[in-house]
């Protein structure tokens, strides 16, 4: 057994005594098959999954008005968010400060349920300057028709990507946050954990900082939206997943 830093190599050696181990691990990832440059990214990260011990970090901010969402912090690891039936757009939203900073951050998270099923019921994981539930910024954006895109503050976008089953309890929206730049993705995994195999990622692009008119840096923004339409619609998130990006 090998320990480098933080993580342990681990097989069983030849030959009794040196040489190469029949059997390798790096950081509990198997490596007698092949294993994308994601994967090993991941397993050599310093990461940490958020269980939320405390929601003292969290502020929430319901939308206004008649048709206002609500979002609830649960100690424990998840937030609900909720949008009412709605003539015009209602929102939700949950923020706190970043984990970590520059100069690479990787921020995730779950979206263990989510009842919406049209083009205007969104989800988004961003970062912004100001709990504003109506323009956070440097975002992915998940849709309940599947569709996934990266937006801007003041509205514009990436170019829509559809990603099926991504609202279906075991999709996955990640922001890497690089220098100047912020990197969208989204994917689906299984079993409640992290997709580690980047084959299973969609890049939904590059925001550059500077292009919108706040600084993108000193808050995590989780937020429900519903552009319009009858019945409520909710959604749970879970499974906070940051550290450094390597």
């Amino acid at each position: 057994m090998i320990t480098c830093g933080p993580q342990v190599v681990s097989g069983a050696p030849l030959f009794g005594g040196g040489g190469v181990p029949s059997s390798r691990t790096i950081a509990g990832l198997d490596l007698s098959v092949d294993r994308s440059a994601l994967a090993m990214r991941y397993a050599l990260r310093p990461i940490t999954v958020d269980t939320i011990p405390s929601a003292t970090p969290w502020v929430t901010r319901n939308g206004e008005g008649s048709y206002a969402g609500t979002a609830t912090v649960n100690v424990g690891g998840s937030i609900d968010l909720s949008c009412l039936s709605a003539s015009s757009q209602t929102v939700a939203a949950a923020a706190r400060a970043p984990w970590l900073l520059r100069p690479a951050t990787i921020i995730a998270m779950r979206i263990s349920a989510f009842t919406g099923t049209a083009a205007g019921d969104q989800i988004f994981l961003g970062l912004t300057n100001v709990i504003n539930v109506q323009n956070p910024i440097s975002l992915v954006n998940i849709c309940g028709n599947n569709a996934c895109y990266m937006m801007r503050d003041g509205g514009s976008t990436t170019t829509s990507q559809t990603v099926s089953g991504i609202t279906g309890g075991q999709g996955w929206a990640i922001l890497v946050a690089r220098g100047g730049d912020v990197d969208g993705f989204v994917a689906v995994g299984s079993g409640g954990a992290f997709p580690q195999d980047d084959s299973t990622w969609t890049y939904l692009g590059t925001i550059a900082r500077g292009e919108s008119t706040r600084d993108p840096w000193p808050l995590v923004c989780v937020q429900m939206l519903r552009d319009s339409g009858s019945g409520n619609v909710s959604a749970t998130v879970r499974d906070f997943t940051y550290g450094v990006w390597l």
